[in-house]
């Protein structure tokens, strides 16, 4: 007991790296399927179904009652980033550039959440930790290289092949947007942590606000209707798919890394995340069918050694 006391930031951290990564490859296979918004409501649905579940369990709802505004204002921030802007750009990224390349550029996370730590903490920045933003930044280098294939497309129009690259330029784009959301996400969520509340409770309140936000985007937008009609010609294969999904992705994966903020803190828990890749990979080998070239896998080993010397 003591042991997991003493590190029980780490091991959720890792815990959650293990979940979330290994949840947004399963994911992978209803990207065609399903649109984004489609698959964010529903999993933020079946999320919150979760923690409440669990909070009326275990009496945890009772402390939501004594939260101040200003908490529940910090959770509702950092859903905004983490989920309904963070995961919506990841998951449209990932559809576009697929989960082997868009995952480790989301490795900038804990590079931005340090950054705005010098900023508004005035942390000092060691040449260790210099040392791991190069590699960091090195490493996304290489990961956004197209692969040999994609550079040289012999039989495709020159029409063709530019509208390849500005759609890999804008799912470059959105992984990055996600990392800069995400790392909002943290520190928020870390602020609102500090308040006497508990894992599942917060997780209750963030998936409640989400379902809120992803519902005033469909009934907002002309797309809405077909969000929902998606939702309800869902097949059984295509709901079990994302079941999995969620219960890896949201239900385990957003129960860890809640509890690694709360213990470890936003920069420790961001670097913890980041580490994600490792178990998306073989996820995506095995189960999506793509395939992994040296580059990327240079990148990937790249951003976690710069990852681990950030600590």
């Amino acid at each position: 007991m003591a042991f997991f006391e003493l590190y029980r930031g780490v091991i959720s951290g890792l815990l959650g790296a293990l979940f979330f990564g290994s949840g947004s490859a399963v994911f992978r296979l209803v990207g065609e399927e399903l649109d984004v918004i489609s698959m964010n409501f529903l999993r933020s649905i079946l999320g919150f179904l979760f923690f409440v579940i669990i909070a009326l369990f275990i009496g945890d709802l009772a402390t939501i009652l004594t939260l101040s505004g200003y908490v529940l204002l910090m959770l509702a921030i950092s859903i905004i980033f983490n989920v309904v802007i963070g995961d919506t750009s990841y998951f449209r990224s990932q559809n576009l550039i697929g989960v082997s390349r868009a995952f480790p550029i989301t490795n900038l996370t804990p590079l931005f959440t340090l950054f705005f730590a010098v900023i508004f903490l005035q942390e000092l920045i060691t040449p260790r930790i210099l040392s791991g933003v190069l590699l960091v930044v090195g490493g996304v280098y290489f990961i956004a290289q197209p692969r040999e294939q994609e550079s040289i497309e012999p039989t495709q129009s020159s029409q063709s092949t530019n509208q390849n690259l500005r759609m890999k330029k804008i799912g470059l784009g959105l992984a990055l947007l996600s990392a800069l959301c995400w790392t909002g996400g943290t520190l928020t969520l870390r602020v609102a942590m500090t308040a006497d509340i508990g894992v599942i409770s917060a997780n209750s309140l963030r998936f409640g606000f989400a379902i809120l936000f992803f519902g005033l985007i469909s009934s907002s937008k002309k797309s809405g209707a077909k969000s929902i009609r998606n939702l309800r010609s869902l097949s059984r294969k295509t709901f079990q798919i994302v079941l999995i999904a969620t219960i890896l992705n949201v239900m385990l994966g957003a129960l860890f890394w809640v509890d690694s903020v709360k213990y470890a803190g936003a920069s420790k828990s961001a670097t913890y995340i980041a580490t994600s890749p490792l178990f998306a990979l073989p996820v995506a080998i095995k189960y999506v069918g793509e395939t992994i070239s040296w580059k990327i896998l240079i990148g990937t080993l790249m951003t976690i050694i710069g990852v681990y010397l950030v600590l």
